[in-house]
């Protein structure tokens, strides 16, 4: 049976069904990057402090997503700890993402119960909170 047949017939919610799907499509192309993003030029300019954002520009304050970028990139030089200095929800959201592709390819190959549409929403729920949580951290002086 063919990994398209299965996903179709797999018994949950077609929005989980579709996150699923672009789920996979993107692991490729993110593990791709990671594995072949060396040291050159554009990567060290991207991990620097010097950029420019028009949210601090205009309000003084970080943005919600400042240091996603960087956190991403040391995230995926497995320097975890750079990472969560960088922006914490970007940990937070790797590990959703993982356990949400792994359990639903789990119940896809092992015929187990999936992940409803509720639980995803509460997943969402979690990434929003680390989101928010550390874009106040963020923005308290001398922190």
């Amino acid at each position: 049976m063919k990994l398209r047949d299965r996903i179709n017939k797999m018994n949950t919610d077609n929005t989980v069904k579709v996150l699923y799907k672009i789920g996979l499509f993107l692991l490729v192309p993110f593990v791709l990057v990671f594995i072949f993003l060396g040291t050159d030029k554009a990567v060290e300019l991207l991990i620097s402090e010097n950029t420019v954002c028009a949210f601090r520009t205009v309000t003084g304050f970080n943005c919600p997503g400042c240091g996603g970028t960087r956190a991403a990139i040391y995230f995926g030089r497995l320097r975890f700890a750079d990472s969560f200095k960088m922006n914490a929800s970007v940990i937070a959201g790797a590990v959703l993402y993982l356990f949400f592709i792994v359990r639903q390819s789990i119940s896809l190959f092992l015929n187990i119960k999936s992940l409803k549409e509720k639980h995803i929403y509460v997943m969402l729920g979690m990434f929003l909170f680390t989101v928010l949580a550390n874009w106040i951290v963020n923005n308290i002086p001398n922190l």
